[in-house]
Parts: C-alpha cells; structure tokens; sequence
C-alpha cells in the first residue's frame, strides 16, 4: 500500500502538512482577536491622567498647593483604533455584533462544521493586503460529533431531520405545485373560453340584429310611398265625379 494509506483509509497528516500555513494564519488571527477585544473594552473603559494645578498669583496658596495635581482628570485618547469608532458607542455597536455572531457561531455554526467533518480557517490574502479570506480544511470529527450536548445536541438532531425530512417535503411541494398548475391552466382555461364565446355570441347577435331593423324600416318606406299613390289616383277619381254632377 501506499505511504499513510492502510486499508482504505488514508491519514491526514499530509493534508494538514499542505496546509500548515493556513493553520499557523489562523492562529496568528485568532491571537490578534484576543489582543483586538482586550485592546477596545480598554478603550471603552478609558484612561486618565491627572493635569497639575496651574500655581497661583498668591504666594501663600501656591506653596501649599506646589507639587499636588489636580482632581480634574484628562483622558486620553486611543491612538491605535480607526477613525471611525471615535465613540464609546459606536465601539460598543460593534463589540455587540461581534458577540452575537461569536454565539451563533459557537452554537449552530460550528455544529454544522462538524457534521460536515470541516474545520474553518482565516488565511490571509494575497491578492489583497490585510484582507481575510476563509478556508477551510476536510478532516474527520466523528469524535466531537459524539460529545456534542444541550443546545448543540438538539440542533445536529435537527441538522439530521432537515437531512430526511427537506428532500420530501420538496418533492411534495413539487407534486402539489403541478397539481395547482394544472387545475389552475383547467379552470382559467375553460373560464377564458367561456368568455370568449360570450363576447362572440353577444357581438354576432347584436349585428343581425341591427341588419333585421334596417330591413323592417325599408319595407316601411316602400309601403308609405305606395300609399301616398293610392290616395293621389282616389283623389282625382272624386274631383272627376263632381265635374260630371256640376255639369
């Protein structure tokens, strides 16, 4: 067999030879952190100095009071932070969310690490100057797996659930999603038809019946005009009779 292969398993010691300096990176990164918060909850807390008393115009007062400082303290300020924490708060704000995602981190992230036999490490950039860059390094953690307890427990027994139970909720999602397209194509479907049909017939209908009353009124004139003639030829027959009386 090869060299750190026995029996289908094969050691780790040159992965993690390849990737010594990520390892020692992360450390170096992990230190500065340490350094880092100690360093801002000094700045949060601040420091003094004590000013000395200005000596006074008055002989007598200024030697009893030589050589003692004031109470009035003078801060100082933090020269190694950046320019835009210049306030306690603004110090604090981001102190807060670095806590919250070191508790996230601790209880869910992690966990999710190990169930994917990964470890998380920050290397620096080489293309970037001081910028971090995450990486991370496939090793076994069947052993941290087993000591996982309280919080972390539950939520690898939920990592595991969501591993079972996410799969066939989506193909029933699927499955449910195509049964309402296709009943929703059906019934808009054979509704639009309907309508459609509706609209033709209501427009068809309205055309013969405007061709039906254009035809009536026409017989109408006809008869009116054929009328007036039969009056007109009664007329003259009248005025006829009544010469030959008169006569």
């Amino acid at each position: 067999s090869k060299m750190g292969e026995s029996r289908g398993w094969a050691s780790s010691a040159a992965l993690i030879a390849s990737n010594a300096s990520h390892i020692i990176e992360d450390c170096v990164v992990m230190i500065a952190e340490a350094v880092a918060d100690a360093y801002l909850e000094e700045v949060c807390q601040g420091q003094t100095k004590s000013v000395q008393q200005a000596p006074s115009l008055d002989s007598g007062s200024s030697e009893s009071t030589r050589g003692k400082s004031s109470d009035f303290p003078a801060a100082l300020k933090a020269v190694m932070i950046h320019p835009v924490l210049d306030s306690a708060r603004k110090i604090q704000r981001v102190r807060n969310q670095v806590g919250l995602y070191r508790l996230l981190y601790q209880y869910f992230l992690s966990v999710q690490l190990v169930y994917e036999d990964r470890y998380r490490l920050w290397s620096f950039s080489s293309a970037v100057e001081g910028q971090l860059v995450e990486k991370t390094l496939p090793l076994k953690r069947s052993q941290e797996l087993q000591e996982l307890r309280g919080l972390r427990r539950t939520y690898g027994l939920l990592l595991e659930a969501s591993d079972v139970v996410i799969p066939i909720a989506r193909r029933l999602f699927g499955f449910v999603q195509e049964g309402l397209q296709l009943l929703l194509v059906l019934v808009i479907g054979r509704g639009l038809g309907l309508v459609l049909r509706g609209i033709r017939e209501s427009v068809n209908g309205f055309g013969q019946g405007g061709a039906g009353a254009g035809a009536g009124a026409g017989d109408k004139n006809v008869d009116g005009r054929s009328g007036g003639a039969d009056n007109g030829d009664d007329s003259e027959g009248d005025w006829d009779s009544f010469s030959l009386s008169f006569s």
